[in-house]
């Protein structure tokens, strides 16, 4: 019978132990802010640890693959984002005006990743969504909730430290896989390219990225 180390049977990718060697060493620092170190030798944490410490959120972003009238304008105007990540460029691109004054854009609630299928071997994601009228609703309606549409969703944490900085990294990550790329239309050769694209970003976060493609 074989011999596991752990309960999946296999070991985790280094740069996840790197990742969990990092924050072990970042929460063990001392709370001390007047002294680069202690007379013990001991670490002591600093502004930017404590931001990672007590300011830590999620983002989240979901991109349709849907093609209307055989194009992709649509999708790419509509990508919901969502909560640090939703912050767009200013009143206008916030904001919608409509027959009744200005609403604000789509954006993501909530989401819940989990494992499905016979053997959970399957990644399935639930998105909430908000819509503030009508033709909102019916725009994503199309994009987002009919059958057989490809969806790509993000998401993360900010702000994250790596194994090999020294400070923790604040800036929101506004460098999004481009799902619309040719490589990945709808071919076996062009899910591959995706899917390598997303563990290169996975593996060079240290895990502080996932993605997944749904449908």
């Amino acid at each position: 019978m074989a011999k596991f180390k752990n309960i999946i049977g296999t070991g985790f990718p280094k740069y996840v132990t790197d990742q969990i060697k990092t924050r072990t060493e970042l929460v063990n620092k001392d709370i001390r802010l007047y002294e680069v170190t202690t007379k013990e030798g001991k670490k002591i944490k600093t502004s930017s640890d404590l931001l990672w410490l007590s300011n830590r959120v999620g983002w989240f972003r979901m991109t349709s693959g849907a093609l209307i009238d055989g194009k992709d304008d649509l999708a790419k105007k509509n990508i919901l984002q969502g909560s640090i990540q939703s912050k767009r460029g200013g009143f206008d691109s916030s904001y919608i005006r409509g027959p009744l004054g200005f609403k604000p854009t789509p954006g993501i609630t909530s989401l819940s990743v989990g494992t499905g299928g016979r053997w959970q071997t399957l990644l399935e994601g639930e998105v909430e969504f908000i819509a503030y009228d009508l033709d909102q609703l019916e725009t994503l309606s199309k994009l987002y909730m009919s059958l057989g549409v490809h969806v790509f969703i993000e998401w993360g944490h900010k702000p994250y430290k790596l194994s090999t900085s020294t400070t923790p990294e604040t800036a929101i990550d506004i460098n999004p896989i481009n799902f619309f790329s040719k490589e990945y239309e709808n071919t076996f050769k062009g899910a591959v390219t995706l899917q390598q694209r997303v563990n290169a970003k996975k593996k060079t976060l240290e895990g502080n990225y996932e993605a997944l493609v749904g449908r």
